[in-house]
């Protein structure tokens, strides 16, 4: 079966059962978001290497009403781009048919890269791709806060502890280290652990 459910967590995967199964396909990701913003739900996704360290929902829609943005992806603390290591899309029927074009245009040349497209199709960034659609709705897309607030084990963070929401561990190895940074987490509400990037470093370093 595709679908499967652990208490109130729900899996999908449509490659179940099949050779592609192991290796997954981003298209999956996109394609349930891109389901949902047409069902008219705003769509928050994360990548699985990602620790919360509490519910970032009202935080972002915050920030998107802020910036009166319909797309909010993470970004680059060291870099001047969006990561999908975070995605967020308000529904409306602009951002349903962006979302449509951006998938078929994902879908129709595999080899193209995913976080690049989105920087080219919400003119974030200078980059160039393949047969880019045209035309396409006009949206607004934005980054979430990447100093202390979405961080990322990439170019680091500012170290304040009590705006932490979300961390995206960029490097695969880097997911060994979450027992041990959820500890730090603890430590650090506690008054008795690390505050600083530095200190979270060698936590991360073990």
């Amino acid at each position: 079966r595709a679908g499967s459910r652990w208490g109130s967590i729900a899996c999908w995967s449509p490659l179940a059962g099949t050779p592609a199964d192991e290796r997954g396909s981003l298209l999956q990701r996109h394609a349930l978001m891109h389901v949902l913003v047409h069902l008219g739900l705003d769509v928050l996704s994360f990548d699985f290497d990602t620790f919360l360290f509490r519910n970032p929902s009202r935080r972002v829609e915050e920030a998107a009403e802020a910036a009166g943005a319909d797309v909010l992806l993470a970004g680059h603390f060291d870099a001047d781009c969006l990561n999908t290591g975070a995605i967020y899309v308000r529904a409306s029927a602009r951002s349903a048919e962006w979302y449509s074009k951006y998938l078929a245009w994902l879908h129709a040349h595999p080899y193209e890269d995913e976080q690049r497209g989105l920087n080219v199709l919400l003119n974030y960034t200078q980059q160039g791709i393949s047969f880019r659609p045209s035309p396409m709705p006009q949206v607004r897309g934005g980054s979430l806060e990447d100093s202390n607030e979405f961080a990322s084990s990439r170019g680091g963070w500012l170290g304040d502890w009590g705006r932490l929401h979300y961390f995206h561990f960029v490097a695969p190895g880097s997911m060994e280290a979450l027992p041990r940074l959820a500890q730090a987490e603890a430590d650090a509400a506690a008054d008795r652990g690390p505050r600083t990037w530095q200190e979270l470093k060698v936590v991360d370093i073990g």
